[in-house]
């Protein structure tokens, strides 16, 4: 028997019409153009048609003879294509019009329209809007009839709360007084959230939201895998169970495990991989903090105040003092109430940023506080503003601010455990700008010390910078680490032996530390980051450690990563490379994966991750099958775990070994 396929149609259909009619010409080319008759007939019965429709009647004109007889619309235009439906209601009301059902207006879009219950009102209506000039021009708005919109009760909910959202956003940022809201959160609510939570709980908390994350990996992949691409997948879809984990609770001072409480399991849901350990603390959960960034300006009743912003009242800035948080040091709190004493005998005015209509003047804008507790050094990082001042006036402050605090004002004292708390390096930069964020490109001016401060990781020791990064935590660094060099370095999952020339390529390097902390277990390192003062300062630590095997490279890892990789191994043909990454928070980009995953010398990758979401994504990426667009061999998600180097807040650090054959 022959069968004969029934020739598709090339008219087009009702719904086709129907669609075009609503979304123009131009709108229907993509993606409908190419869409099945069925996909449109399917969109045109689904409960978003009406919301097509009602997108395409603020993008066409519509004749009188085609008005609905619901009610009343007309059509405004032309309209900024940056106006939302929240600025043009706004702009509708300040017209003085009121008698209005709704509005409409679509981002991008020339045109929004307006309805009425009854032409009364929008006659009215069209009285008050004729009478409107526009920004940019003299001329007035041409409105014209258009084809009336029903909102939906859900639709009109939606309207009006985001209205209240812009309103309250255009209040806080117009500098006005009367329009601000009062809106202030408690410090253990802003800095320490998880404070009243046990510590027990807190990590099994950070458990479930690595659990998570790993689980987010499985579901990503499924769509790859069950492809005709995945010729040898790499993961099972099926997952590994969640099972309940053993925490480890380590002695902050000899990182010993001092104890260990049980975390259960929370769901049935599967993850890429098992959660081989979690490390928290036994005790000294307080005062971990290294570096401390505290804010110069006022508190609720209007005085000096260092700490934190925990909210807004008058159109400005709220701080609360940084006394009581439990997480960073005594020291630290205690320069803070110096400096607000200091602060409020100068007379001088600390910085305010009223809003964007209003001007935003003060002195005094923020201070940073660096400890390092194993050596006892301190750095006082200060912002002020000295284009308000004279040569003689900024040359008088300088000496008087390094004479109240001399180098052992806090050397005697009973602080954080007995240390001796050295002020030996106190920096300043001035800026001047609107807004609290600062230009990269300022220098910091040293008014004592070298400029920087020396902290020890193990047997190595380090110099920080105002702007250097290093870990916050130094003794979760020592534990992250630790691990990170163990999974590294352990060579039972490829078999190799481990006499083998060791090659560690630390990308995202940051200031070296990783790689340096781990120089005696490899044979080389290879440090590859994009800041170029943040190589600076990893050479500076490599020389100051005598670490001859390390070498650092600027530039981007995707165009240098290769490269350098080939001529190690043109000496070395043997030698094993090992990957460790340690991106910020938004993640890794695509291209440093793909060139990761192009490195065929590449087998063993240690991801670090402080960011669930960002480390579900670029697991995921490094675990998806090999196309054309996406080289090379995928890797395994072996073991994962979890160091919390932040107790009482939300975050930790996640570290996930990769490995392919």
């Amino acid at each position: 028997m022959h069968f004969s396929r029934r020739r598709q149609s090339s008219s087009p259909s009702n719904s086709e019409r129907s669609c075009k009619a609503h979304l123009g010409e131009g709108m229907f080319r993509s993606p409908w153009r190419t869409a099945r008759p069925v996909m449109l007939q399917r969109l045109l019965r689904s409960r978003s048609a009406s919301r097509w429709r009602t997108i395409a009647s603020m993008t066409a004109e519509t004749p009188a003879s085609a008005m609905s007889t619901d009610g009343f619309a007309v059509s405004i235009k032309p309209l900024a294509g940056y106006m939302t439906t929240p600025h043009f209601q706004n702009m509708i009301e300040e017209a003085n019009v009121k008698e209005y059902l709704a509005v409409f207006k679509k981002q991008n879009r020339d045109r929004g329209v307006v309805t009425f219950q009854t032409e009364e009102a929008k006659r009215a209506a069209v009285e008050l809007l004729n009478k409107l000039t526009r920004p940019d021009s003299d001329l007035p708005y041409i409105i014209s009839d258009a084809e009336f919109i029903a909102e939906s009760q859900r639709d009109k909910r939606v309207r009006e709360e985001s209205f209240e959202r812009w309103n309250t956003k255009r209040a806080r940022n117009s500098g006005d007084p009367s329009l601000q809201v009062t809106s202030v959160r408690p410090l253990e609510e802003v800095v320490t959230p998880w404070l009243s939570v046990t510590y027990e709980q807190q990590l099994a908390k950070k458990v479930d939201i690595l659990r998570d994350s790993l689980t987010d990996v499985v579901k990503a992949l499924r769509k790859d895998y069950k492809s005709d691409i995945a010729k040898y997948p790499s993961l099972d879809l099926k997952g590994v169970p969640r099972e309940p984990v053993h925490a480890d609770l380590h002695c902050p001072t000899t990182l010993s495990v001092a104890s260990t409480c049980d975390i259960p399991s929370n769901a049935n849901m599967r993850m890429a991989c098992r959660i081989e350990s979690v490390h928290g603390w036994s005790d000294g959960r307080e005062g971990y903090r290294n570096k401390n960034e505290m804010t110069i300006g006022l508190d609720l009743e209007g005085k000096p105040c260092v700490g934190f912003i925990v909210g807004r009242t008058e159109g400005r800035h709220v701080v609360a003092h940084a006394g009581p948080s439990v997480i960073i040091p005594r020291v630290a709190a205690r320069i803070a109430a110096d400096l607000e004493a200091f602060i409020a005998e100068s007379g001088l005015k600390s910085f305010q940023k009223l809003g964007n209509d209003a001007p935003s003047t003060g002195f005094w804008r923020k201070v940073l506080v660096r400890t390092a507790k194993t050596t006892g050094e301190v750095m006082l990082a200060l912002q002020v503003d000295f284009g308000i001042m004279s040569e003689a006036e900024v040359a008088s402050f300088k000496d008087d601010f390094c004479k109240r605090f001399p180098v052992d004002c806090y050397s005697k004292e009973d602080l954080d455990g007995g240390v001796e708390w050295r002020v030996t390096s106190i920096v300043v930069q001035s800026y001047g700008g609107y807004g609290t964020s600062t230009p990269m490109d300022i220098p910091f001016e040293s008014l004592r010390g070298p400029g920087y401060i020396v902290e020890k990781l193990g047997s190595y020791s380090f110099q920080i910078q105002p702007t250097s990064f290093f870990q916050v935590n130094t003794q979760g660094a020592n534990m992250l680490y630790n691990l990170v060099g163990d999974w590294a370095t352990q060579t039972e999952t490829e078999g190799t032996d481990s006499g083998r020339h060791t090659i560690l390529v630390d990308v995202c390097c940051g200031t070296g530390t990783i790689g340096m902390t781990l120089h005696d277990r490899v044979s080389e390192v290879l440090g590859f980051e994009m800041v170029e003062s943040a190589v600076a300062d990893a050479q500076l630590n490599a020389e100051r450690n005598a670490l001859s095997r390390c070498e650092f490279i600027v530039g981007k890892a995707e165009d240098t990563l290769d490269r350098s990789i080939r001529q190690h191994l043109g000496k070395h043909p043997n030698a094993q490379v090992i990957c460790v990454v340690d991106p910020p928070r938004p993640g890794l980009h695509k291209k440093v994966i793909q060139s990761i995953r192009s490195c065929s010398a590449i087998k063993r990758v240690v991801y670090v991750s402080c960011n669930p979401k960002s480390l579900a994504a670029d697991v995921a990426a490094f675990i998806r099958p090999q196309t054309k667009q996406r080289p090379g061999e995928p890797f395994t998600a072996v073991k994962a775990a979890l160091v919390d180097m932040f107790p009482h807040t939300p975050h930790c650090e996640s570290v996930v070994l990769l490995t392919r054959n």
